[in-house]
């Protein structure tokens, strides 16, 4: 499994109240072509040694990430919950789209 957080996880207090916690200068160290290229390091061996067909289940931060591989179809399925960070109505005109390609 990729470390998407690329060893910088939140502190497991971040989200309770009173935390100090900056979650979106968290967010701006870990942009979303960084999280691809880590998800891409676990994809690429696994081609190499001759897989060809690739899931991803993401949560939250993991669901837009799925997202966007599948989009630019380097995953075949992937099954999310709770996504975080798509953009309303773009991301989602764009998985219809995506989606009726692959059918």
């Amino acid at each position: 499994m990729p470390d998407l957080f690329d060893s910088d996880p939140i502190p497991a207090d971040a989200l309770n109240p009173g935390s100090d916690f900056d979650f979106m200068s968290w967010l701006a160290k870990h942009p979303g072509e960084r999280i691809q290229e880590i998800a891409r390091t676990v994809i690429a061996p696994l081609k190499a040694e001759g897989v060809a067909r690739f899931g991803a289940v993401g949560y939250c931060f993991g669901a837009r990430v799925s997202f966007d591989l599948a989009f630019n179809k380097e995953l075949d399925v992937v099954a999310v919950s709770h996504p975080s960070l798509l953009k309303i109505p773009d991301d989602l005109e764009v998985s219809v789209t995506t989606a009726e390609s692959f059918v």
